[in-house]
């Protein structure tokens, strides 16, 4: 982007980035092809490690293949449409990373609708998961109006609340027996987006409540450009 604050750390970009399914960065391929980041398995990770005489082409092609799902240069660009509105009304809007049919790559579905926002809050509608079923990631825009030219990465810090639970570490789409796993989340801004991981159970029991316990992660994870190319880590 044109006005980004943010310097490219890397214009050459890391064109084949592998998380797991909890939304972990797990490795990054510097290969040639186009600039994409790939969702694998655990077994699929595996098998991904066994291919290490491949060159980075090679192995590039590989990931590609074995991928579950992948964010590319429509999503990216689905996902700056919906910035645009948000940055437009000044207030947050949410969306979620689906997978159609046809295609590994991922849709942005704009969520919002008549959902109660404001410039720093959204509130998530209930049951996500059944509304969304084909859904793998959840995300949010911090709109532009919050940016502050002294600290431009704080747009991409997920906001949190006291007691431990962070609101914009809540897992939504992977649902089981102990409640929701670990997934992907998203924050999108007017300089780019950043994946990170949501909070999960543990398998301890919590004497107090008689339930799971539950584990903020810590961090952002890196920060991508709308061509795909990281700009901060």
């Amino acid at each position: 982007m044109l006005n980004n604050p943010i310097s490219n750390i890397d214009p050459l970009g890391d064109t084949t980035r592998i998380f797991n399914l909890e939304g972990i960065l797990q490795r990054t391929i510097n290969d040639s092809h186009a600039n994409q980041e790939h969702f694998l398995t655990t077994g699929a990770l595996d098998i991904l490690g066994q291919v290490g005489f491949l060159d980075a082409d090679g192995q590039g092609i590989v990931s590609r293949a074995l991928s579950s799902f992948f964010i590319g240069e429509n999503t990216r660009s689905q996902i700056e449409e919906i910035v645009s509105i948000s940055d437009g009304e000044g207030l947050e809007r949410a969306f979620v990373l689906d997978l159609g049919s046809g295609s590994k790559e991922l849709q942005a579905l704009d969520i919002t609708a008549n959902r109660n926002r404001g410039p720093s809050h959204f509130d998530v509608p209930n049951q996500l998961y059944k509304l969304y079923p084909t859904a793998v990631i959840s995300g949010h825009v911090h709109p532009k109006t919050g940016f502050k030219p002294d600290d431009p990465q704080a747009l991409h810090i997920p906001s949190a609340t006291g007691y431990g639970y962070g609101k914009d570490f809540v897992a939504h789409l992977r649902r089981s027996s102990r409640g929701f796993e670990s997934s992907p989340l998203m924050i999108a801004t007017f300089q780019g987006y950043n994946l990170y991981t949501s909070e999960r159970y543990t398998k301890k029991i919590n004497p107090r409540t008689k339930g799971f316990d539950v584990e903020v992660p810590v961090g952002r994870g890196n920060i991508y450009n709308y061509q795909g190319v990281k700009i901060i880590e």
